[in-house]
């Protein structure tokens, strides 16, 4: 440290930097003190307490000796439990063969021995309802005579309800309708600009074709023609 800036330290500086020297004899040997000045953080640092004398909880309170046939018998009375589950979860199944609870379709005793009933069923107006297999109405081998017209060119702001409503103002009656099918596109999943109208007889379809066919809708031109068979 230089001369010239002695003058700026304050006693303990001086005294850190430049420690005093004390001599005592004690009998034939001279003991030279040196005495130096302590900084405050010094005996700051003192008072903190180390780390290694913490008090620290111990683990061993925490520790259980599990043996591997205790962990067997644990796993055994969980499968117990969980077969118990699936028994009382059986019991509230019905069987779609017979209605009987506590079976599924595939372990049904009574899978081959059934009949199908050419019977019609009751419920099936509400479609709400679950019907059995064998409640329902079969097919007796009656043939279906609907005929499917094919509606093309329909804008996309058209739904089934403006089909039905423009049926009505054209046509004359809403409900010869069977069934409206808008197909949607395999690939985007959109609706298609076309539809399938189906009614009762083939002279209602001619007759909406003839009123239908080339009817402007939202400024575009419709198509109506008997729907074909798709070729594969």
């Amino acid at each position: 440290m230089p001369k010239e800036g002695l003058s700026v330290l304050t006693e303990k500086q001086l005294a850190f930097f430049f420690p005093k020297e004390e001599e005592e004899t004690n009998g034939d040997e001279i003991i030279i003190k040196r005495i130096y000045a302590i900084s405050e953080n010094v005996e700051r640092r003192k008072n903190i307490q180390k780390f290694t004398k913490l008090e620290v909880p111990s683990d061993s309170e925490d520790i259980v000796l599990v043996f591997p046939s205790q962990i067997a018998q644990a796993e055994l009375a969980e499968q117990e439990v969980d077969e118990e589950e699936v028994k009382k979860s059986e019991e509230d199944v019905i069987c779609s063969g017979c209605g009987e609870k506590g079976h599924f379709f595939f372990n049904c005793p009574h899978k081959d021995s059934r009949k199908v009933s050419s019977e019609p069923q009751q419920k099936a107006a509400d479609p709400n309802i679950y019907v059995p297999v064998h409640m329902r109405r079969q097919a007796d081998g009656d043939y279906n005579p609907d005929v499917s017209i094919r509606l093309s060119n329909i804008p996309a702001s058209v739904d089934e309800t403006v089909i039905k409503a423009l049926y009505h103002k054209v046509v004359g009656n809403e409900k010869e309708i069977l069934r409206i099918f808008f197909p949607k596109d395999y690939v985007t999943g959109e609706r298609r600009d076309y539809c399938f109208i189906n009614v009762s007889t083939k002279e209602i379809a001619q007759n909406a074709i003839s009123k239908l066919d080339g009817y402007l809708l939202e400024y575009a031109k419709l198509a109506c023609a008997i729907s074909k068979k798709r070729q594969n």
